[in-house]
């Protein structure tokens, strides 16, 4: 066998390489030291953007030039017959007595079934969620207060609309920093400023982000279910479950149809619990496969099943309490003698048996 040197174990070729190797290094370590920083600055420049998009020109119906900070002066045209609607709820309600009376539907003056209308009548519907209708009234009510004295109160007819247009630039502002996380969580860091970018530019969240409409509060907390429910797939902590239903509680307290986002909570509790589930079950499609077999285990059944009935009743609890509070005249009146009275209605065609809470007026509507 030769005793020549190897070109690979040659000392000045090595050293080339090392030389050659060596700026690219140090140019992916650069990069990496510098990825968060960049990462946040580009991610404060989307709520930048984001946040001149939406809070610019909220008055932009006005009849009578700018808005200025004494609340005087222009009047909105209520273009948007939505938001005119809310308008006309916010100026007919009025903050309850106190916190036994804002649960009471049949005697709260928040509760916008209980508006006296010109004619003696009360309001006979209101098909929207109360929770932006709440908000908004207590900016609206406490705005001299929450400007340190800086501006008037927006709680009259011309006005509401403009505290509630801020609020939806608000709400679908911080929509984009839960699409930066959920990116984040999903993916990593680039797909998340990719996600937060397209959305903060995106013209229809814009559009609805200069009108008070429940569609921005639904978005951000729809979203945040969304998130939760993700980090709830991906690690199985209580805390999240809890979170995602707290959230599609509080959706659904702004438009009654975010209660469809309830199964894909559950679905991300059985996502996690589906591992330990998957080799007792897998024989009914795969067949006897000796893999599977050899990871079954009991316990981390049992456990798995455990976390599932427990993450789902946590959920849907969640959800309940955040929607009973954010949406309390859905209910009736509180009575404990209610719960022991069954009523049987139907969702979606399927019949449904529920104690008699809830209030009839609002399932008419």
């Amino acid at each position: 066998m030769s005793e020549q040197t190897s070109p690979l174990h040659d000392a000045t070729t090595a050293a080339r390489s090392a030389a050659a190797v060596a700026p690219q290094l140090r140019l992916e370590a650069l990069l990496e030291e510098w990825a968060r920083p960049l990462s946040i600055a580009a991610f404060v420049a989307i709520l930048l953007i984001g946040g001149f998009l939406r809070l610019t020109h909220v008055n932009w119906d006005d009849d009578d030039g700018p808005w200025n900070s004494s609340g005087a002066g222009a009047v909105s045209g209520h273009l948007h017959p939505d938001e005119r609607f809310l308008v006309q709820m916010a100026d007919g309600t009025r903050g309850p007595s106190s916190i036994l009376n804002y649960f009471d539907t049949d005697t709260s003056r928040l509760n916008p079934y209980n508006i006296k209308n010109p004619d003696g009548s009360k309001q006979s519907n209101f098909v929207y969620g109360t929770l932006p209708l709440f908000m908004n009234k207590f900016v609206a009510s406490h705005l001299h207060v929450i400007t340190l004295a800086q501006m008037k109160n927006y709680d009259d007819y011309d006005h509401y609309n403009r505290s509630g247009r801020v609020l939806s630039a608000l709400f679908d502002l911080a929509t984009i920093g839960v699409i930066f996380l959920l990116g984040r969580e999903l993916l990593n860091r680039y797909v998340a400023l990719l996600a937060a970018f397209l959305y903060a530019v995106s013209a229809f969240p814009i559009q609805n982000a200069h009108f008070f409409v429940v569609d921005p509060f639904v978005t951000f907390f729809a979203t945040a279910t969304i998130y939760f429910a993700v980090r709830t797939a991906k690690h199985g902590r209580i805390r999240d479950v809890a979170l995602a239903g707290t959230s599609a509680g509080l959706a659904a307290a702004c438009k009654i149809t975010a209660i469809s986002l309830l199964p894909v909570i559950l679905l991300a509790v059985g996502v996690y619990a589906w591992p330990s589930v998957k080799p007792f079950v897998a024989a009914l499609w795969y067949g006897r496969l000796r893999k599977y077999q050899r990871a079954q285990d009991g316990r981390r059944l049992d456990f798995a099943v455990g976390r599932f009935v427990l993450g789902s009743l946590i959920a849907l609890l969640a959800a309940f309490i955040a929607f009973r509070v954010a949406m309390p005249y859905a209910f009736k009146s509180p009575s404990l003698t209610d719960f022991f009275v069954l009523k049987r209605g139907g969702i979606l065609g399927f019949p449904v048996i529920y104690p008699d809470i809830m209030n009839g007026h609002w399932l008419q509507d």
